[in-house]
């Protein structure tokens, strides 16, 4: 007898869920549906976001019920952003678990990965997980400057105290790129070669010179008569490391010794691709405020709640 009741509730449990996953079927376009709730059950999963243009569609939340649905996926912009993941599943009614968050929104073709989404907490029990953090990209656009090198701040490589890389402008961008410690390049037009450069400053460093070609971001250089097919963008992915702050090298601005930046993570991505020198930043979600740093692979220590944005 006890077994037969023990398989109807499971069956009853079941059922529950279909019937909250089915529930949650959204109809708006560019949104995830929502799962139904699942009674004393399992709460329904939250459906995808949708891919149309230009931004990503939201993850749909999940339903409530003894165990909370995951929440959806949110889906990929085709030439946007990627929609945010969907939010938690409802607390248990008892002593049930969150559902945890969704995954992280899709990367546009051309844009950039939504958020993961939070997890929930379970009304007596456990809250979910929240979605995990993703790695963003973050370009700087490097002007050339015509007769001009920086005379310092070489990376050594491959064995030599600077490091010469051959082939083209583009070829030296791409180097740069691969470089943690890179932020800047000079370019001998003649032998096709240019140097990686660690920093990128026009008081100390740069000293008139034909024949060559200095790249460095942030508007270091005028842009004004510069061919737009000249300028070329250093593109590189940042990722996060959690619970990890850098202490020093911080960059300066607004005439302080450190600079400081609240918002959200675009917001001090684009302080930072603004500035000539800045290889990465810090941010505390609590407070929602980072600092801009010259080196991110310096200076590591462990720190609880804060990330690292770094190259390396």
């Amino acid at each position: 007898m006890g077994l037969k009741t023990f398989a109807a509730g499971t069956a009853l449990l079941l059922l529950c869920a279909s019937v909250g996953s089915v529930a949650g079927q959204g109809n708006r376009p560019n949104s995830g549906g929502f799962g139904g709730s699942g009674g004393s059950g399992f709460g329904g999963s939250g459906s995808s976001g949708g891919n149309k243009p230009p931004f990503g569609g939201s993850g749909g939340s999940s339903g409530q019920g003894g165990f909370g649905g995951s929440g959806g996926t949110g889906g990929g912009g085709s030439s946007g952003f990627g929609g945010s993941g969907g939010s938690s599943g409802g607390g248990g009614s008892t002593s049930g678990f969150g559902g945890s968050g969704g995954s992280s929104g899709g990367g546009g073709s051309s844009g950039f990965g939504g958020s993961g989404g939070s997890g929930g907490g379970g009304s007596s029990g456990f809250g979910g997980s929240g979605g995990s953090w993703q790695s963003i990209q973050m370009c700087h656009r490097l002007t050339p400057k015509k007769d001009a090198v920086f005379t310092s701040a070489d990376i050594p490589c491959k064995g030599q105290s600077k490091c010469q890389v051959c082939g083209g402008p583009d070829r030296v961008r791409d180097a740069c790129a691969a470089n943690p410690a890179c932020i800047a390049f000079s370019y001998q037009v003649s032998t096709k070669c240019g140097y990686l450069k660690a920093k990128a400053a026009t008081s100390i460093m740069l000293a008139p010179q034909r024949d060559w070609v200095t790249y460095a971001g942030a508007k270091l250089f005028p842009q004004e008569g510069v061919a737009a097919a000249s300028i070329l963008d250093l593109c590189v992915m940042l990722r996060p490391l959690t619970d990890r702050n850098v202490l020093g090298f911080d960059m300066p601005c607004n005439g302080k010794d450190r600079c400081e930046v609240c918002g959200t993570v675009d917001k001090i991505k684009a302080w930072c691709t603004n500035s000539a020198n800045c290889k990465g930043f810090t941010w505390n979600p609590a407070t929602n405020c980072g600092l801009l740093k010259q080196e991110t692979d310096q200076g590591l220590v462990n720190a609880k709640g804060w990330l690292v944005y770094t190259r390396a």
